[in-house]
């Protein structure tokens, strides 16, 4: 469903003729439904009294919203607004599955296996998604060859509504061991107290303003790459898929030496190597250099996400951990919205043509280097022996993967080196 789907919904906006300043956003504004939806997830498991009712329907409705993009796709327009509120549907409905989904999947795999089992899932959800990302791009190149370019993408979200409709079953037949168990949450006050003052809310907060600071520019590489550089489908995925497996790749790397370094002294390296990402783009727009930006694009975040992970989990109570997730989640698509509305207004305030996309690519490295500094306002850090589990929500095209934690697989008691190839990559 990623792979051939979702990672392709931006450039399907393109097809349909919606202006490339709309078709970034598409990518990155319906978010804040899935934000504002993860919020009544306790609430609807509390309800329904179970976990899993509640991620099957969420699945459900998220294969169901590929229906109104093929019914677009073959009568070849669509209002805007109407691409923008199947997108919010989208993700709202698979962001409010995360929450008990992570809970849920705690209580299925048996501690002993744990590591073994989500390493082998890690590996499967990888070659899932590049397998559509890949067989994505060589189709709609073919459809378009045949002249029925948003046939091709008909066909295609079929297949991602296909795939999701199958995991919902799937879903659907697994066990429930344990009843849900209540969390504590904490209240608004406390939270933005958190912010305030403290490690915790110190680090959550550079977290949000760099997320803003990379969405000035990360929702408008796929119409910069179709629109400005003229690439083919093939061409764009192959810029995609390296960034994609250059961070699958180096997050097994990163997660087997984390712990020798520290998750402080990696998240610097990782926001130092992040900061002129965006600007690197500016240097040229020959292929085999923009691979080779989008590997190095891929490491680097592999670095950066990882340790920020690692020290999420290092700086917050164990059973403070949900809540604070939750929320940071929710404050995270707002600073994913807002950075985003700016970046497409500068994109905007330039004539049509590449000078609009230098300015939001200048932008976003030069408030990425601000907001780095906030880095000096975090102390030196101590190695954790804390092991990982991320699972892949998304696919971004100049960072690879969007990752997620697994929350049940934030214990202590494990180390990086022991979690292998499940602790550093996306499950």
């Amino acid at each position: 469903m990623v792979g051939v789907g979702e990672t392709y919904l931006a450039a399907f906006a393109l097809a349909l003729g919606i202006g490339q300043v709309a078709a970034g956003l598409v990518s990155t504004l319906p978010l804040l439904a899935g934000g504002v939806l993860q919020l009544l997830t306790p609430a609807a498991v509390r309800r329904l009294g179970s976990r899993r009712r509640w991620v099957v329907i969420c699945a459900t409705v998220q294969a169901l919203t590929f229906l109104p993009l093929i019914a677009l796709a073959l009568s070849g327009h669509a209002a805007t607004w109407l691409v923008f509120l199947v997108a919010a549907v989208y993700w709202g409905s698979g962001m409010a599955a995360g929450p008990a989904w992570s809970s849920w999947v705690g209580t299925l795999v048996p501690a002993e296996i744990r590591t073994r089992y989500f390493a082998d899932r890690t590996r499967a959800t990888q070659v899932g998604i590049l397998l559509g990302l890949v067989g994505g791009g060589i189709a709609l190149d073919l459809w378009r060859h045949w002249d029925r370019e948003l046939l091709g993408f008909a066909v295609l979200f079929l297949i991602a509504a296909a795939g999701r409709a199958t995991s919902a079953r799937l879903l659907a037949l697994q066990s429930e061991p344990e009843a849900p168990t209540a969390e504590r949450m904490l209240g608004v006050r406390e939270v933005l107290r958190r912010f305030r003052h403290g490690e915790d809310g110190r680090f959550l907060l550079f977290l949000v303003c760099m997320t803003t600071a990379v969405t000035l520019a990360s929702p408008f590489f796929t119409p910069y790459m179709l629109r400005q550089l003229d690439l083919t489908y093939a061409g764009y995925m192959g810029l995609v898929g390296a960034a994609f497996v250059a961070k699958i790749v180096m997050l097994s790397i990163f997660g087997a030496r984390g712990r020798r370094v520290g998750p402080r002294r990696l998240l610097r390296l990782g926001t130092a190597g992040i900061i002129p990402v965006s600007v690197l783009w500016l240097v040229s727009d020959n292929y085999f250099y923009l691979l080779a930006l989008q590997m190095f694009s891929g490491a680097m975040w592999s670095m950066y996400e990882l340790a920020a992970f690692l020290m999420f989990f290092e700086a917050i109570h164990e059973d403070e951990r949900t809540s604070l997730l939750t929320t940071y989640n929710l404050v995270n698509t707002i600073g994913t919205a807002v950075g985003s509305v700016l970046g497409g207004w500068i994109l905007a305030s330039f004539p049509a043509g590449a000078d609009g996309y230098f300015a939001v690519f200048a932008a976003s490295s030069g408030a990425r280097l601000i907001i780095g500094v906030l880095l000096l306002r975090l102390g030196g850090g101590r190695a954790t022996r804390i092991w990982m589990v991320l699972r892949t929500i998304g696919v971004r095209p100049s960072s690879g993967g969007i990752l997620r934690p697994v929350l049940p697989g934030m214990e202590n008691g494990g180390s990086v080196e022991e979690a292998g190839d499940g602790a550093g990559t996306p499950g």
